[in-house]
């Protein structure tokens, strides 16, 4: 029953429980009160010495076992160094199901078990299992660091092998179990306890711990019984005080939410289902003939599925099964040659937590109820005749039960108590002795359950679940992966993102990998020499200054989406840093840090190495570096402990090892290559541990994994320092480069560490040989100091890789002219010359390129001419097919080579691709055949004057027919051109200032390049921290947001614009023309000419999120 009382506060408080005659708070079978256990906060003091034997002096009473071979070998000879009798305690039978039982008389503090086998025999255990109470039932085993339960035991018989307990132990009783004993002996055992008294005055908790008191058992009550106590707490909830009684009744005064509840309960037996063979087995009741049978029954377990009650009835043939599936509630009768019956009922009951189940059979009904709720109450019109011959079989069947008991289900994992047959509840204690019913591998007198989710290893916001024997991490919608969600599935920055071919784009980055920082949607502009982490605040709109006259200043705020955490985590881990502010005369920048991505060190002895302070990793830990070498072998890391150990190796030329021992053993995860690792390229490498596994990844190889022992040592204790590139067991270090390591998320800082080391040098050079491939497009790559650059000089592409091209929308009036004169011609006025067309090829050859679209035939696309009046010109002809024009020679006719492909000018993007050696000429077009041809002479073309794109100036002497041609100019794209090292089209949109580029009209730069207008530089996927693992790459950027409500906001967003838009624009029309304003130059170049002529507008990107463009003054980097 329950007695709520008014809420409380923090001040002392007294709470009484009193009995008047036979006016009670609880049922008159609570007696006599003889045991008080409180639990509140707080912890106890201990004595300083706690060492002391426990055993020697206690009375023959205190000492209880299973069994006894005979009265000589009974449990009161079980002392450690004693004689007696047969020399120690010694079961009737050996095997699993025996046990030793200790009473210390009071509650004590126990610190150590000693064994000793039985004197002069065979008899010892080798391995065994302690269980503690403070009532003499409902036992919990004692755990070492809540994993390991197993205690080694003895190797003969004389030898006294102690056992210190990691943690002292607050129990009177102590049962000992064996597991293993001696294969040519028996179960023969002494025992020793170490401990000391156990007292205090005033006691503190914490939640866990309790006090327990005995109270002198009085033969008759009194008219009055009290318990009081005071008790002060910052907590709502927890139990204050539990008493229990002699006729298995107990009451508990429990603190929820504030308020004082008195519960009054029986006191029960629990007995554990450990394993698929274990079953309970019970008789019918000779009262069973009557019409109203009940059994009831109350569980525990995590599992989802298992057998709790199946038997067989005779009359009608059927089998009964109440079982558990997708943790609900189930009932099935199989009927011979009848449809088979189901009931379900409840849900939800695999949460640890114990569930009442009753199934009622009458007359003409049959019911099963969870918990007492009427609302998870199932009903059926066939009744189960139960009569006295009928087997009961709980949690599941004997291995050889033949008719009687079969289970299609999996088997019970749990716990059961209170098995009531009617109203007689099942003496479970007798079943434990072989008085009542049979049994096989369980657990009495204890539950037996781990609750392996509290506390979680799931980091990260992993949801956990688990099962009888294991638990489970869901990192679907965490950013997370790994068997504890330990890992981020994103890069932590976006020099990682670009080192992996990724362009510009938004991406989400983890700045602190596995730390607790969660990732952020930032954008990662990839130029050609850095890459830059642009954050967005606020404040974008222009703001105008007015200081107050007494400060003379003026304040601003800027907030930041980003966390502060997440902000100084990208600040310490960047290479550069700038936050500017736009002003209208001058600028600031702020904040300059030294760390970065290529953060490096070079190992050139075997025996040199970095050391750093000892690992801290005792449940989780993750370390991933790159490495780059030579050699065939080598340790990359090693950390040591007195036992444990952990150590990361290149075992073989293409094998690493990742191996460890956390008091298990040793555990090795092995990656075979099937390429060599020590090609001086850079190669990547992550190991991860945590207490279900430990996995190693190379590359871009599959991940090994190997489990970790489901019931062994789960702590990491390391002790040593932290070596890196060497080793301090005396193993082969290591030669070579590794860089950008961090451990936990956190970036060691090899550099720092190598300026003060000898044999170990900071940096490595040598990138370009394994990115140097990124490089696109006749790009270059360049060696830096920590890391490498594309260098696009020399390309007609731009970007971080070189792969972006260069492109410009013409119209029939525009032109761009490239001087390109010889050195020679400059030397006297001594000017910097251009860069000559000729610096990588020789005169007698050239290598033209370009990508075109256009509607317009006859069109001139390039053409080249020299101080000698030579010329080469690539054009459309009237049939649309490409035409190539030499005149490499004054004295010569023009040399036509006119191509077989045609529709060329057909609105569609084309790349020609021309080269000439000597007299040899070969032209391709799109993915056609090359088509080659040959000039009447091998003749130089030297001297090369300029380069023109679009309409040729009047200025040039051209011959006749070309000079019609020329007129009429280009309209169109043009991409990416490039005459041998020489782009004039990148030079005139990217460095219009210069004097060699000679631009005529309106020339802006376009993405009209691109193969469809729809395409963009990037790909445009999706990707949230809601999506499923592997549903989309996290390395591709987020550049589209494909999802229905933003597609919707997209639209109307769109909508809304194009109205505004369009509005203004016909407000601006009308302005304009009724005040006669001037249009500026640009705007009248940006007219369609008389002759008209399409042009081919850019096509926009289509990312949902804009990117940072160059006319934005506000910006993080």
């Amino acid at each position: 029953m329950r007695k709520p009382v008014d809420s409380i506060d923090t001040d002392d408080l007294v709470g009484t429980i009193r009995r008047h005659g036979n006016r009670s708070l609880v049922p008159t079978g609570l007696d006599v009160i003889s045991e008080v256990l409180v639990k509140v906060r707080g912890k106890v003091p201990r004595s300083e010495a706690c060492d002391g034997p426990l055993v020697s002096s206690l009375p023959p009473p205190s000492f209880r076992s299973s069994s006894q071979l005979s009265s000589s070998h009974g449990p009161v000879f079980a002392k450690v160094n004693r004689r007696e009798g047969a020399g120690g305690w010694s079961p009737l039978v050996s095997d699993s199901y025996q046990w030793l039982e200790v009473d210390l008389e009071r509650r004590t503090q126990i610190t150590a078990v000693a064994t000793q086998g039985r004197y002069g025999s065979s008899d010892w255990l080798t391995a065994y299992l302690l269980m503690f109470s403070d009532t003499g039932h409902n036992w919990r085993q004692h755990r070492q660091e809540d994993s390991l339960g197993a205690f080694p035991g003895n190797s003969n018989a004389d030898t006294v092998v102690q056992y210190k307990l990691d943690q002292p132990v607050i129990a009177r009783y102590l049962r000992l179990i064996p597991l293993d004993w001696n294969p040519t002996g028996r179960i023969g055992l002494r025992l020793e306890i170490y401990g000391c008294r156990y007292t205090s005055d005033v006691a503190n908790f914490d939640g866990s711990s309790s006090l327990v008191f005995r109270l002198s058992i009085r033969p008759s009550r009194t008219a009055t019984e009290t318990i009081a106590l005071k008790f002060k707490t910052m907590k709502n909830s927890g139990t204050l005080l539990h008493a229990e009684g002699q006729r298995d009744h107990s009451l508990s005064l429990v603190l929820e939410k504030g308020r004082l509840l008195l519960y009054h309960q029986q006191v029960s037996v629990a007995v554990t289902f450990t394993d698929p063979r274990s079953f309970l087995q019970l008789s019918g009741l000779t009262s069973w003939s009557s019409e109203v049978v009940a059994v009831a029954l109350q569980f525990r377990t995590w599992n989802r599925a298992g057998l709790l009650l199946t038997f067989d009835l005779p009359r009608p043939e059927s089998t009964v099964r109440l079982y558990l599936s997708e943790a609900r509630l189930r009932l099935q009768i199989d009927r011979a040659g009848r449809a088979t019956l189901e009931l379900s009922a409840g849900s939800g009951l695999n949460d640890g937590q114990w569930h009442a189940v009753e199934l009622i059979s009458g007359p003409d009904c049959l019911s099963i109820t969870v918990d007492k709720d009427e609302g998870a109450t199932a009903h059926t019109s066939v009744p189960l005749p139960l009569t006295a011959d009928i087997q009961l079989f709980f949690g599941g069947c004997p291995e050889q039960s033949g008719r009687g008991c079969t289970n299609p289900f999996h088997t019970f994992q749990g716990c059961m108590r209170l098995l009531t047959l009617d109203d007689r509840t099942v003496d479970l204690m007798k079943v434990q002795q072989r008085l009542l019913g049979n049994y096989s591998h369980l657990q009495m007198d204890i539950c037996g359950i781990i609750d392996r989710c509290s506390p979680s290893h799931c980091e990260h916001g992993g949801r956990c679940s688990q099962s009888w024997s294991n638990f489970h991490c869901n990192c679907s919608t965490s950013g997370y992966r790994g068997a504890t969600c330990h890992s981020s599935t994103y890069e932590q920055s976006c020099e990682a993102y670009k080192h992996k071919g990724n362009t510009s784009g938004h991406y989400y980055i983890d700045v602190d990998g596995s730390g607790p920082i969660r990732p952020r949607l930032i954008y990662c502009n990839m130029t050609e020499d850095r890459a830059w982490m642009v954050i967005q605040h606020n404040n974008t709109e222009v703001t105008r200054v007015h200081p107050s006259p007494e400060q003379h200043q003026h304040s601003a705020h800027f907030h930041y989406a980003p966390e502060e955490a997440q902000l100084a985590a990208i600040i310490s881990q960047s290479e550069h840093c700038e936050q500017e502010l736009s002003y209208r005369c001058r600028k600031s920048r702020l904040l300059n840090t030294p760390e970065n991505f290529w953060n490096a060190a070079f190992f050139d002895k075997e025996t040199s190495y970095l050391h750093f302070p000892t690992f801290n990793g005792e449940l989780n830990a993750d370390i991933s570096f790159l490495f780059k070498t030579t050699s065939s072998s080598g340790v990359f890391l090693e950390n040591l402990g007195i036992k444990d150990f952990i150590r990361i190796e290149l075992s073989s030329s293409s094998a690493v090892v990742f191996s460890l021992d956390v008091g298990n053993g040793p555990l090795e995860v092995r990656v075979e290559s099937s390429v060599p690792l020590n090609d001086s390229r850079w190669h990547s490498v992550r190991a991860e541990r945590n207490v279900k596994e430990a996995s190693l990844r190379v590359d871009q190889l599959p991940a090994a994994t190997q489990e970790a022992p489901a019931e062994g040592h789960v702590h990491l204790r390391l002790n040593s320092q932290l070596f890196i590139g060497g080793t301090a067991s005396r193993q082969k270090g290591f030669l070579g480069c590794i860089r950008s390591l961090q451990l936990n998320g956190v970036t060691l800082d090899l550099e720092e560490r190598a300026k003060i080391t000898p044999g170990v040098r900071p940096g490595c050079p040598g990138h370009c040989g394994s990115y140097g491939a990124l490089c696109r497009n006749q790009g270059r790559c360049v060696e830096r100091t920590s890391a490498f650059s594309c260098d696009c000089a020399q390309s007609a592409y731009t970007g971080a890789f070189c792969h972006e091209e260069v492109a410009a929308s013409f119209k029939s009036t525009m032109s761009v002219a490239y001087i390109l004169r010889p050195p020679h011609e400059l030397s006297s006025n001594g000017s910097v010359p251009p860069p000559s067309v000729h610096s990588d090829t020789s005169p007698r050859g050239e290598n033209v390129s370009l990508s075109f679209r256009t509607l317009q035939s006859p069109a001139l696309l390039l053409y080249a001419d020299s101080l000698d009046r030579e010329y080469l010109a690539l054009l459309i002809n009237r049939h649309d097919g490409l035409e190539l024009r030499y005149k490499l020679h004054s004295s010569r006719d023009v040399e036509v080579l006119a191509s077989g492909v045609t529709s060329l000018a057909d609105g569609r993007l084309h790349t020609v691709s021309i080269g000439r050696r000597a007299d040899a000429v070969s032209v391709q077009i799109d993915q056609n055949a090359r088509e080659d041809f040959n000039l009447s002479s091998d003749v130089e073309f030297s001297s090369i004057k300029s380069l023109v794109l679009g309409r040729v100036p009047g200025s040039y002497e051209l011959d006749t027919e070309l000079a019609e041609l020329a007129s009429l100019g280009f309209t169109g794209c043009l991409s990416a051109v490039r005459f041998d090292s020489v782009s004039p089209l990148k030079a005139a949109l990217l460095h219009p200032d210069g004097d060699v580029v000679v631009v005529t009209g309106p020339l802006v730069q376009s993405s009209c390049g691109s193969s469809s207008p729809a395409k963009t530089h990037t790909a445009e996927t999706t990707h949230s921290l809601s999506d499923q693992p592997g549903s989309a790459d996290p390395g591709q950027p987020l550049v589209n947001a494909i999802r229905s409500d933003s597609a919707l906001i997209g639209g109307l967003i769109a909508v809304v614009i194009f109205v505004t838009a369009s509005a203004l624009a016909i407000m601006a029309r009308f302005v304009c023309s009724r005040k006669e304003t001037y249009r500026s130059r640009d705007v009248k170049a940006a007219q369609p000419d008389d002759g008209g002529g399409q042009e081919f507008p850019a096509s926009g990107r289509a990312d949902s999120q804009v990117a940072p463009g160059d006319n934005r003054k506000e910006y993080f980097i």
